[in-house]
């Protein structure tokens, strides 16, 4: 994540340049220059030169133009704290996944089988995002971490979409590898690029979680996967319709919704 390593790690950004900074973030150099515009500067070399002087003089930190304008001050509240930094995390969220979504999204509409596994925290997601496929396509597995023996199915042209968030489960990189050994294709979507168990993954997905709470946000993680069940519906429309209206008269005829 290019913001947490540039506010964690001030004084490096001081003696990084685009690409050095951009293989330590697993993002392109494309991503700095564009990240350092939306901050308000004319290129990185800008924010590096001032980066430079607040190591020297200890003047105000160079991100502060991101953090607070004189016509917005920085929330003093934990909640004002807290919503800003789920609207960043939604804001780099878009930055970082870019193109990425589309092709992840054609890649699990064209696949016999869909698994979505996720384990610990990351579970609660798997499961909500399981049930928005579901609604949408056939075919769909949420994967229980405790008896994971659904990912024995998996095969050839399968996809496994696994969610894997701080603090990273064991168990979810093993499954990955099996289902990589079966022949089926990833889509991970995570909160950073540069771990190592991001090797060849078909399709990564990023969304960044910084929260000024005790637990990491998932606001910007549940906005991403409502984002790819959709871009997953708008691969076949009428399926999707088809799939929709048979749910809903099913719910209908089971009295199974209050009106």
């Amino acid at each position: 994540m290019i913001i947490s390593e540039i506010t964690e790690s001030l004084h490096d950004l001081a003696f990084h340049t685009t690409e050095s900074l951009a293989q330590l973030t697993g993002v392109s150099r494309a991503a700095i220059v564009r990240l350092t515009r939306k901050l308000g500067y004319t290129g990185f070399t800008e924010l590096r030169n001032l980066a430079r002087q607040e190591v020297k003089t200890g003047t105000h930190s160079p991100l502060a133009r991101f953090t607070q304008t004189d016509d917005d001050p920085e929330p003093t509240t934990l909640l004002g704290r807290k919503i800003r930094q789920d609207v960043r995390n939604l804001s780099l969220s878009q930055e970082l996944v870019g193109r990425a979504l589309p092709a992840a999204a054609d890649t699990a509409a064209k696949a016999p089988a869909v698994f979505v596994l996720g384990a610990r925290k990351s579970y609660g997601l798997a499961i909500y995002f399981g049930r928005l496929l579901k609604d949408i396509r056939d075919n769909v597995h949420i994967v229980d971490p405790g008896y994971p023996d659904d990912l024995a199915r998996c095969g050839k042209g399968d996809v496994v979409i696994a969610l894997l968030f701080r603090r990273y489960s064991t168990a979810t990189v093993n499954l990955i590898e099996h289902a990589k050994r079966r022949g089926a294709r990833i889509i991970l979507v995570t909160d950073g690029a540069s771990h190592g168990f991001t090797i060849r993954i078909d399709h990564l997905l990023v969304a960044t979680t910084d929260s000024p709470t005790l637990y990491h946000s998932m606001v910007a993680p549940l906005s991403l996967l409502e984002l790819l069940g959709q871009e997953i519906a708008a691969q076949d429309p009428s399926a999707t319709r088809a799939s929709l209206e048979r749910a809903e008269r099913f719910t209908d005829a089971q009295g199974a919704l209050l009106e």
